[in-house]
């Protein structure tokens, strides 16, 4: 390819480039988000998770909120010059660890010149195709996590490979998050002629800052980024969710030539299907983005659940327990499901009915013999949550504490809400609500310290 130059195609002029200027050309593709929800904000990627922001930092893996993830996500960059196609899938092993997939392809056609710059009625085909397995690790509040990856850059036949690794981190301190990642980290890209220098890649690290305002159901972030080489960028993004069904968002950033570009973008979810869309300016156009994605399997909230332990043999009776005289006769109402489905909410309110059952100052009823009763009095519990309800649904129940609440997730946090009610006067004797919890184990500990705070109010 030596002495040998091409042109990109571009709207308003074009692009010159020499055979080592292609091949790091191709390599900083690896620089742009694969997330059409980052790319919405500014290129900003801390706060928020979907799989394809694993691509700029591996331990956001670790936040998915159901048990199996893909996403696939395409569009036309550069005025339709270069296309590009991305795909991730991300798997929940266990409360603590992720494990996942991804890769991306982009492809352009250039046409040959002369000397002087002219088109000689020849052109030739352009790839970089990349892609990886990553594993990442979530913590109360820290996750970290690592992609490695393989990188090959072709080029009208001219291949030119290489292997990569990104590492990252994240945490958060109640409404404040920070993440930092460092990418590309390997050799250069090393062609198959001998004669043609191997080109590095295009390494850097990255800083960011998000702010969570829970009662607005939004997210504002920063992202500072400094390649190894020179120069840096900084992007600056907001979302806005609306009942976790619309989302939108927009945001600006600074390349590393100093030009300034905007993006903006939104999100449609259906249950756990989603829908992306971001377009951001640059000199030539539009960059227009595309993602589909869908969750599957358990949510997290279900995968907080202990399974039920095995049957043991049978053992001689122990001693009776010395118990308290009087055992308070409490049932818990189904929770609220908010910005989650039914069967979430359902699975944390048995959470709270099992905790409640290891307390010996309570007598709890079990779900089924509620369900008995209310079906034949048409009850409607679901969306049972203020005291006036509460005690209409214990009298029926026969108890002297009805507990009702809601769970729910806003953006990628969840929310638990509880209350006791004293269904004979009708005060509330217990109110308690847990925000910020971002992981199975987060939930489940969130659900103890409330009903050992119960036992101990009503005591």
């Amino acid at each position: 390819m030596t002495g040998r130059r091409w042109v990109l195609a571009a709207a308003g002029g074009w692009i010159i480039l020499s055979a080592p200027a292609l091949a790091m050309t191709g390599a900083l593709l690896l620089n742009a988000p694969l997330s059409v929800r980052e790319a919405g904000m500014g290129q900003v990627s801390v706060g928020s998770t979907d799989v394809l922001r694993t691509w700029s930092n591996p331990a956001l893996l670790a936040g998915q909120s159901t048990r199996g993830a893909v996403q696939m996500t395409g569009g036309s960059l550069f005025g339709g010059d270069l296309d590009g196609l991305g795909v991730g899938a991300g798997w929940l092993v266990n409360q603590s660890w992720a494990v996942g997939a991804l890769a991306v392809t982009y492809t352009s056609r250039m046409a040959e010149v002369n000397a002087n710059g002219d088109e000689i009625g020849t052109s030739l085909d352009r790839g970089l195709t990349a892609g990886g397995v990553v594993a990442a690790w979530r913590g109360s509040w820290l996750r970290a996590g690592v992609l490695v990856k393989g990188v090959s850059d072709n080029l009208a036949g001219d291949r030119a490979t290489t292997g990569a690794a990104d590492v990252g981190a994240t945490g958060r301190w109640g409404e404040v998050g920070v993440a930092v990642a460092a990418r590309n980290l390997g050799p250069g890209l090393r062609p198959a002629q001998g004669d043609v220098e191997a080109q590095m890649l295009p390494a850097e690290a990255r800083l960011g800052l998000a702010y969570r305002l829970m009662r607005l159901r939004a997210l504002v972030g920063a992202e500072y980024v400094q390649p190894f080489d020179f120069g840096y960028r900084a992007g600056l993004g907001a979302e806005w969710w609306y009942m976790n069904r619309l989302g939108l968002r927009a945001g600006a950033q600074r390349n590393q030539d100093g030009r300034f570009q905007v993006s903006a973008g939104f999100s449609v979810v259906y249950g756990r299907v989603s829908l992306d869309y971001a377009a951001v300016t640059n000199v030539i156009g539009l960059n227009h983005r595309m993602s589909f994605s869908y969750g599957f399997g358990r949510s997290a909230a279900e995968m907080a659940v202990a399974p039920p332990a095995p049957e043991a043999t049978p053992q001689p009776a122990p001693a009776p327990a010395v118990t308290p005289a009087i055992r308070i006769n409490v049932a818990v109402s189904e929770l609220t499901p908010q910005g989650v489905s039914a069967s979430d909410a359902a699975v944390i309110a048995d959470m709270v009915r099992n905790d409640l059952v290891s307390k010996p100052a309570f007598n709890v009823v079990e779900k089924a013999n509620m369900d008995k009763v209310l079906a034949e009095q048409a009850f409607q519990q679901t969306g049972c949550t203020s005291a006036e309800c509460a005690v209409k649904l214990g009298k029926l129940l026969n108890v002297k504490l009805m507990v009702v609440g809601s769970f729910g997730k806003l953006m990628d946090a969840y929310v638990l809400s509880l209350r006791a009610v004293d269904v004979e006067t009708g005060r509330i004797v217990f109110s308690d609500q847990a925000q910020q919890l971002s992981s199975q184990r987060e939930v489940a500990t969130a659900v103890r310290a409330m009903v050992e705070k119960f036992a101990n109010t009503v005591r």
